[in-house]
């Protein structure tokens, strides 16, 4: 152990505890800390740099974020330089005394079906699959599966990509150019964030209210970006699912503006009562995407994009480029499910589990705020006095995870409760009393 190692703030400008926490992760990365090393306490290293000892949390809370670092209650922070990557702003839950809600999957399927999922091929079928057939037309299968959506688009227009980040980054790689700008909810899907990132790409966050993104605030960026990234059905992480009055008035601003709208839409059948997609209103300036990941299985990685025709060879080719096509044996294994009703018995099995988890956060943690039937998330807004780096760090050392706003923009206090993510109900039960009991405490 390096006892003459001292934290020190990454130079430039920014938040100070973004700085701190680069400045601590550049340390790691170059071995000047090594794997398992416990860094010290919260309040040691804002004493020792004369700081708050809440920005010195939200530092540590980034580390874990970015999987750095590992926390386990009562014991400390400790480097990780042997690990697997994560999702997007999700912590690994090293203890299994940790609940991880900071997952945003959908709700597991009744074990029943579970019977159904295997064991669906011949030896020569699979000799074809695992070979260098093809399979199944993976963009006819989309045209199918996104009836299920409510888009019914023929397949030319249909064009499938290994997984809905892949569709995104896909659909962004077509329609900008590094240094554009593009529009995003105020409060985004790190997917998002994560992509424009990598294509150098500058968001611009469009305010929301209680029913969405307000289109007078989309009307106010449309100069300085001409491409939109939305949700409108079960929104990641505020849950809000826009009415069709809504969607309407923001495809009056996109046509009006001459806008292009990525409609980024991972749960779609799962919410019974949402109003058709976006794509419906305006199909001429909407790029849709739609995966199986949220609605079927995450480890799928199959998902759908539908554009209108000027941009479909530019898409497609886009999309070989990147990842050249979906693995066979996950496209025959969506049909197969698909005509054999399967996949509808997974959304309708899925939806009944939310229903009941909705429930027990209504039941559990009224603070919290979830999001329609069919959802797996629920968002919790904090006041002033809270930050949700702050109650994410303090969260984890009661034995529960949650994904605080920085992952998502950091314009809006509060932090995401993800209710599919435990195995059991009973898990589920478990973390939400122990966040209750952080939201009580003064």
């Amino acid at each position: 152990m390096d006892t003459t190692w001292r934290p020190r703030p990454a130079p430039g400008s920014g938040p100070l505890y973004l700085r701190l926490s680069e400045g601590i992760a550049r340390d790691i990365e170059a071995g000047r800390l090594p794997d398992g090393w416990r860094l010290p306490t919260v309040r040691a290293v804002a004493h020792r740099l004369g700081i708050t000892p809440g920005t010195v949390a939200r530092a540590y809370a980034e580390l874990r974020r970015r999987g750095l670092t590992s926390g386990e209650a009562g014991r400390g922070t400790f480097v990780r330089t042997s690990r697997d990557l994560a999702g997007f702003g999700a912590e690994s839950a090293d203890d299994a005394e940790v609940v991880d809600l900071s997952g945003n999957w959908a709700a597991p399927p009744p074990s029943a079906l579970l019977k159904e999922l295997g064991g669906v091929w011949t030896h020569g079928q699979l000799s074809t699959l695992l070979g260098t057939g093809l399979g199944r037309d993976a963009d006819v299968l989309g045209a199918d599966y996104l009836e299920g959506f409510g888009l019914r688009v023929p397949g030319h227009r249909v064009i499938a990509t290994s997984g809905g980040q892949h569709a995104l980054f896909t659909a962004l790689t077509a329609l900008t150019r590094p240094g554009d700008r593009i529009a995003v909810d105020a409060l985004a899907n790190p997917g998002v964030r994560a992509a424009a990132r990598l294509l150098n790409l500058r968001t611009v966050p469009v305010v929301h209210d209680a029913d969405g993104m307000r289109p007078d605030a989309l009307a106010a960026v449309a100069a300085d970006a001409s491409v939109v990234v939305t949700t409108a059905t079960l929104h990641n992480p505020t849950g809000v699912t826009l009415s069709a009055a809504r969607r309407a008035e923001l495809a009056e601003v996109v046509r009006a503006r001459r806008l292009t709208l990525v409609e980024d839409d991972p749960f779609g059948p799962l919410a019974a009562q949402a109003p058709p997609p976006l794509a419906t209103l305006a199909p001429d300036h909407c790029v849709y995407l739609a995966s199986t990941s949220k609605t079927l299985a995450p480890g799928l990685r199959l998902a759908f994009l539908s554009c209108p025709p000027p941009l479909a060879d530019r898409m497609a080719s886009t999309a070989r480029g990147s990842a050249w096509t979906p693995a066979s044996l996950v496209v025959d294994l969506v049909h197969r499910w698909l005509v054999g009703g399967l996949v509808a018995r997974l959304v309708e099995g899925r939806r009944a589990e939310s229903a009941v988890r909705i429930g027990l956060v209504r039941e559990l943690l009224p603070a919290a705020r979830p999001c329609a039937v069919g959802g797996a998330h629920a968002w919790v807004d904090l006041g002033r006095e809270w930050e949700g780096a702050d109650v994410a760090a303090r969260a984890r050392a009661r034995g529960v995870a949650v994904a605080p706003e920085g992952d998502f923009g950091g314009l809006r206090p509060g932090f995401r409760i993800g209710l599919g993510a435990p195995n059991s109900r009973s898990e589920l039960t478990r973390g939400l009393h122990r966040l209750a009991e952080l939201l009580r405490a003064p």
